[in-house]
């Protein structure tokens, strides 16, 4: 099974593009953007077993950017020190328990709704 990552410039990953780059980058529809990742040799798809070697530091950062969020508003809501958050991130932190791998999967399966609950939990 392939997975494939989408990628959005954002505040923490502006690309060296040309304007005129950047403007046929974001005319293309999502599955024109898939066909051309899937025939570049250098942005073909993760395999399952290529995922399982990626750190959860790397899983983290990955779904930050994937969410467009800075590390400050990321550790803010979903109540990470921003210290911790960037050792896991910078692979400061090679290990990290199973609590922390559960709950970074938790917020890719629903972010809006973890952020949801832990603003619940914390009014409550």
């Amino acid at each position: 099974m392939l997975t494939m990552a989408s990628f959005t410039p954002g505040k923490d990953n502006a690309p060296a593009f040309s304007a005129a780059e950047l403007k046929a980058l974001k005319a293309l529809s999502p599955e024109a953007r898939r066909k051309a990742a899937e025939t570049d040799p250098d942005a073909l798809p993760l395999t399952a077993e290529m995922l399982e070697h990626i750190s959860v530091g790397q899983s983290l950062k990955l779904l930050r950017k994937k969410l467009d969020m800075t590390q400050a508003d990321f550790a803010k809501t979903y109540r990470f020190t921003l210290a911790r958050l960037r050792d896991l991130e910078q692979g400061r932190q090679k290990t990290a328990d199973s609590a922390i791998e559960a709950y970074v999967r938790l917020i890719a399966m629903d972010p809006k709704g973890v952020a949801r609950k832990l603003k619940l939990a914390k009014a409550g």
